[in-house]
C-alpha cells in the first residue's frame, strides 16, 4: 500500500513489516480496522519473538491540529492471553461508545429520532452493555415506542439493577430533558 509503513521491535523473523503493510492495503474498513488487519497478520506471520502479551491502537482525529492531544481511539490490552481479540472487543465497545454520543448529544439538542438512530447503532455494536441498552430504551420511550423499550429496559435493568438509580439520578441532574420522563419510566421500570 503507498504512503504505508510498518516496522517492530524483537520481530520473530523478516518479512512481518511486509505482511502488516499488505493486509493493511487489503482491509475494508477505516483506518482502525485496517490497523487492527495489520497486527492480526503480524501476529500470524510469527509476531514478537518474546510472543504476544499485549496490543495498543492510537487514532488521532481530524481535530488533531487544533488539539494535538485529540484522539479517536487510544486503547491497549495488557497482560492477555489473546490481546488482539481483546483489543478487537475494546474497539467495538469504543465505537459503540461513540455512537451513543452522539445520541445523548442529538437528544439533549432536541433531535429524538436522530439520537433514536444513534443509540441504535451503539445498540447493535454492543448489544450487552448496559449503559448502551439503557440509553437505548430510554430513547425508544422518548420516540414513542413504548413497547420495545419497556421490554428492553426490563430485560437491562434485571442484569444490571444499578442502572435503575444511574437513570434516576440522571433525571435529576437534567431535568428540563426531553429524555426526564423515559428516565423515569426506567427508574420505575427498575424499581428505584
Amino acid at each position: 500500500a503507498a504512503g504505508v509503513s510498518a516496522q517492530g521491535n524483537m520481530l520473530a523473523q523478516p518479512g512481518i513489516p511486509q505482511a502488516m503493510v499488505e493486509a493493511f492495503g487489503a482491509a475494508d474498513g477505516d483506518l482502525a480496522d485496517r490497523l487492527l488487519s495489520a497486527l492480526r497478520a503480524a501476529d500470524a506471520a510469527g509476531g514478537d519473538a518474546r510472543g504476544l502479551l499485549s496490543a495498543a491502537l492510537v487514532v488521532a482525529t481530524d481535530e488533531r491540529l487544533a488539539r494535538p492531544w485529540s484522539r479517536r481511539f487510544d486503547l491497549r490490552v495488557d497482560d492477555a492471553a489473546a490481546p488482539l481479540d481483546g483489543l478487537a472487543r475494546v474497539l467495538a465497545r469504543s465505537r459503540a461508545y461513540e455512537a451513543l454520543g452522539e445520541g445523548l448529544h442529538a437528544a439533549r439538542e432536541g433531535r429524538l429520532g436522530d439520537g433514536l438512530r444513534a443509540t441504535t447503532v451503539a445498540f447493535e455494536r454492543a448489544p450487552s452493555d448496559g449503559q448502551v441498552a439503557l440509553w437505548h430504551g430510554v430513547l425508544l420511550l422518548a420516540e414513542g415506542q413504548e413497547d420495545a423499550g419497556r421490554l428492553l429496559l426490563i430485560r437491562t435493568l434485571r442484569r444490571a439493577p444499578g442502572l435503575a438509580t444511574f437513570a434516576a439520578r440522571s433525571a435529576d441532574a437534567d431535568p428540563g430533558s426531553a429524555l426526564v420522563p423515559a428516565l423515569r419510566k426506567a427508574a420505575e421500570l427498575g424499581g428505584r
